[in-house]
């Protein structure tokens, strides 16, 4: 059984870019009097590029397996400590009934016994037919040189003869027939008896490092229950507060940034209700992400932050947050008309804390009153 390592607990938090950063909602303020403010309380219409980022903290961790039984038991070994090295095909742990192969000797005894009864068997039933063909053959020989009342008879034994060996390939035929029937049957047996031995081990399925050893000596496990981890700690991914899939889909782009330079991500399945339960009983959840390229300059264990791009307008006409306001579901903005500011009604699109993109009602260049 495997299960990819999702062992969910969160830290969220949404820091604010200038020009691409988090959303925020724009608070309506009492409509100004005209004119208002000071001229040099104004800010210029500038085209440039706007988008929404949240920024969520996250750490590089290795790709990690959480493995466990394919059968419930009973704990009987665990083999390796934690921080050991491990390699695929290696024995973790094993069940109680792991060494207890006494049905497995007895169907193994059981197949060696009827291989060898069946051979016995055939060898005999052939060396029977042999014999008749023989007889067979002895009787044709007479039957060339008889004449009279004893060409009769040789010829009805060789009839009766001949009946006696297509009687006997017969019964060779129908008993090697239910021999592979039967034959079938044990080795069917003994396949179910090796697959339910061999859910009774847990081994390793890739090479790594155990970074977890869930439950000890004794303990009762289903086989939902993760055991043992192992991480491969040549391939990195991001642990990161949890985003939803359906915030991750909607985004423009996933990506983590070290050093100036940006990777992107993709996040991993996450189990939804193992999520609601972590969230509903305060505690942290995490969500995990593979990276677009391992050749990075950052390494497993170091704390980076993750960003979730949304809204992106290039080349965007956008003006200060802080010039817009409104009211109701009207925004509007105090246009600088000489010596004055006038208010003008204004349709936006993308919306941060620092900047607001328009799309009509101002055009590059005007200027616009900005609260201060």
């Amino acid at each position: 059984m495997r299960k990819v390592g999702i062992c969910i607990v969160c830290m969220a938090m949404i820091a604010a870019l200038t020009g691409c950063t988090a959303e925020k909602s724009v608070v309506s303020v009492p409509e100004l009097m005209e004119p208002v403010g000071d001229v040099s309380d104004s800010a210029v219409v500038v085209r440039q590029d706007i988008c929404n980022v949240k920024i969520f903290a996250g750490q590089v961790v290795p790709y990690t397996e959480e493995i466990g039984f394919d059968t419930p038991g009973i704990i009987e070994n665990i083999y390796v400590d934690l921080g050991d090295t491990v390699k695929k095909g290696d024995i973790l742990a094993t069940l109680i009934g792991a060494e207890d192969n006494a049905r497995y000797s007895e169907i193994i005894n059981n197949i060696s016994q009827s291989e060898k009864s069946n051979e016995e068997s055939n060898l005999t039933a052939e060396y029977d037919i042999r014999i008749l063909k023989a007889e067979y053959r002895r009787i044709a020989k007479q039957l060339k040189k008889a004449s009279g009342e004893d060409k009769k008879r040789l010829k009805s034994e060789l009839e009766i003869k001949a009946a006696d060996i297509d009687i006997a390939k017969q019964k060779l035929s129908d008993s090697r027939q239910i021999q592979k029937i039967e034959m079938n049957e044990l080795k069917r047996q003994k396949k179910l008896i090796e697959k339910e031995i061999q859910e009774y081990f847990l081994y390793a399925e890739m090479d790594g490092v155990v970074t977890c050893v869930a439950h000890e000596t004794g303990d009762q496990v289903s086989s939902d229950t993760f055991v043992i981890a192992l991480s491969d700690m040549s391939v990195k991914q991001i642990k990161a507060e949890f985003v939803s899939s359906n915030d991750v889909e909607k985004a423009d782009r996933c990506y983590v940034k070290y050093k100036d330079k940006d990777y992107n991500v993709k996040q991993l399945p996450y189990d939804a209700d193992e999520i609601s339960d972590l969230i509903n009983n305060d505690e942290k959840a995490y969500a995990y992400y593979n990276l677009e390229t391992q050749d990075t300059e950052f390494d497993v264990g170091e704390y980076i932050d993750m960003y979730v791009e949304s809204g992106f307008q290039s080349n965007a006409l956008v003006i200060p947050s802080n010039a817009l306001y409104r009211e109701s579901s009207l925004y509007y903005v105090y246009k600088r008309n000489g010596d004055t500011n006038v208010k003008t009604e204004v349709t936006v699109g993308t919306i941060t804390p620092s900047f607001v993109q328009i799309t009509d009602g101002l055009a590059e260049g005007d200027e616009v009153y900005v609260k201060q």
